[in-house]
């Protein structure tokens, strides 16, 4: 049969979990279960030991309440393996989603991607966690250096910007650049810490 939705799981059982994020475009998460679910059912897993994360679309602010349980979970060594229709569902912004795969690396887990035929098992982990994370370096070296070059142009054609200069030794600045080190955390957490906006985060970081 397949496998429905359980809250519940054996305290001592490690847990695969699914999980699914619907996009306010589609609004609908029944493609993504019943892949998900043909994925179980063909490894004959346990309902029992299967536990659903679903995020929905609200008109709040974006957030991934869901997702932050399921990292909560991870860290306390309660999931095995986390499975997913298509590995952009992790985060809504692609380095978000990059920085939770090379956690979960880190915490050796079996990662599926049911529609990319994705299985990263987790003996291979540790080897793909360290090629993200050169990707992850390369992705923040780029983002530093389109940053420094925009502000260069700015300034040879007798521009500064339009917002006040940062003090590189700032606190805030420093705490950012901390906390972005720690791959558990979304970019949203550190804004929603520092009291400061995406745009500014991103200002920090690159200096």
């Amino acid at each position: 049969p397949i496998c429905s939705p359980s809250s519940e799981s054996t305290p001592t059982m490690k847990i695969v979990a699914c999980y699914i994020r619907v996009s306010a475009i589609e609004n609908d998460q029944a493609k993504q279960r019943r892949e998900v679910n043909r994925w179980l059912k063909a490894r004959r897993f346990s309902p029992k030991s299967v536990r659903w994360y679903i995020d929905k679309p609200t008109n709040k602010a974006p957030h991934q309440p869901k997702m932050k349980k399921l990292k909560k979970d991870i860290l306390e060594g309660n999931v095995r393996t986390v499975v997913v229709w298509h590995l952009d569902r992790l985060a809504l912004a692609p380095r978000e989603g990059l920085k939770a795969l090379i956690n979960w690396c880190d915490q050796s887990l079996q990662i599926v991607s049911v529609s990319q035929q994705l299985d990263l098992k987790s003996a291979d982990s540790e080897l793909i966690g360290s090629v993200l994370r050169c990707v992850a370096e390369m992705d923040a070296d780029t983002r530093r250096e389109r940053v420094k070059l925009g502000l260069a142009v700015a300034r040879a054609r007798g521009r500064e910007g339009g917002r006040p200069p940062i003090d590189p030794n700032d606190a805030k600045v420093l705490k950012a650049k901390k906390l972005q080190k720690n791959m558990s955390l979304s970019i949203e957490d550190i804004c929603e810490r520092l009291d400061i906006s995406r745009s500014t985060y991103y200002r920090y970081v690159a200096m």
